[in-house]
């Protein structure tokens, strides 16, 4: 892939259209998984044991087959953050992102839905806008969020598992999420300029 592709939800629908229950469910798992580190973090940092629901339920949707994927819809969506975290904001607003891609990650496992998918893949987009927007300066909006280091990850992300879904084996596609997972992490807490 050469230079940086704008997000585009109709494209990336239309690519996973074609493709498999099992490729779906791998792109779908990969985007929940860029946003577990952070999650992890919001845990930690609200006090709360909901990670260990939440990993949980995507390592059962990374399982081929999914054992255990179906079941464990409920207690993801019990695990969604509330609104009102206040100054852990932007915690819980990237927090709700990951627990929502989990949730699409699961209905992809369980019935290969594309629209799942696709919402998995916005949770990455809707995250890393929000922690652009949160560096801001106060009473600005940045309007060419695409150009921000942290949406340009996600959708490099994106892209890269839609390209390589299907071709590579799940690991070297997990391992690769993780790391971007990581480096969004940076970007979350303040560790990276935005």
């Amino acid at each position: 892939m050469t230079g940086t592709p704008s997000y585009d939800e109709a494209e990336i629908a239309s690519c996973l259209a074609g493709r498999s229950l099992a490729v779906r469910a791998a792109f779908s798992c990969a985007c929940a998984e860029r946003l577990m580190p952070s999650f992890g973090w919001f845990c930690a940092l609200a006090g709360t044991s909901d990670f260990n629901v939440v990993r949980a339920a995507l390592d059962a949707a990374w399982t081929p087959g999914g054992a255990g994927a179906r079941a464990a819809t409920d207690d993801v969506l019990a695990a969604m953050p509330p609104n009102d975290e206040g100054e852990l904001f932007l915690g819980s607003a990237v927090a709700q992102n990951a627990v929502a891609a989990v949730g699409y990650s699961l209905e992809v496992r369980d019935n290969g839905a594309v629209q799942a998918a696709v919402w998995a893949a916005r949770q990455l987009y809707v995250a890393a806008d929000t922690v652009v927007q949160q560096g801001a300066p106060a009473y600005s909006y940045v309007e060419n969020i695409d150009q921000e280091q942290p949406v340009i990850l996600m959708v490099q992300g994106i892209y890269s598992t839609l390209d390589s879904a299907g071709s590579r084996p799940l690991a070297d596609l997990r391992a690769d999420a993780q790391e971007d997972g990581d480096a969004f992490l940076r970007f979350v807490n303040g560790e990276a300029s935005r």
